[in-house]
């Protein structure tokens, strides 16, 4: 079924809706316990909605030191940053992080700034809550 959004021109004919869920996959090696791990998406024609909760403990980077979370639904045309937030991380010296999606990319890093300094990536805690939000352009 589609949907015509003010006149009834294929223009106007919204035929591409999706709701789902999607795994939140810390560190790309799924270590860790997680007392809670869920995604949901909403997309409407080339726009993801995307939101999640995760509480993990004992995970572990895998090598790496620098917070991603793997395998968003679907690949991010384009540049963009959301909100979250999180307790029991100890985050880079009170800076101020967002969630960022690079152009090409299915994975989330965050980084941050404050007065005078440059971008940083968000530390990889192995124990943490993170509630977050990220809407992005898509085409698939």
């Amino acid at each position: 079924m589609a949907l015509y959004v003010g006149g009834t021109g294929s223009a106007n004919k919204l035929d591409d809706y999706e709701e789902g869920t999607w795994t939140p996959n810390m560190f790309g090696n799924n270590s860790g316990t997680y007392s809670a791990r869920n995604g949901w998406y909403t997309k409407t024609g080339n726009t993801v909605e995307l939101y999640f909760y995760i509480a993990v403990s004992n995970a572990n980077a895998g090598g790496g030191s620098y917070f991603i979370m793997y395998g968003l639904p679907f690949t991010s045309t384009g540049n963009t940053c959301g909100s979250f937030m999180m307790k029991n991380h100890t985050s880079n010296n009170n800076r101020w992080f967002v969630l960022y999606i690079a152009d090409g990319d299915t994975n989330l890093h965050s980084y941050g700034s404050e007065a005078n300094a440059n971008w940083e990536r968000l530390g990889a805690d192995g124990d943490f809550h993170m509630i977050g939000h990220i809407s992005y352009r898509t085409n698939s």
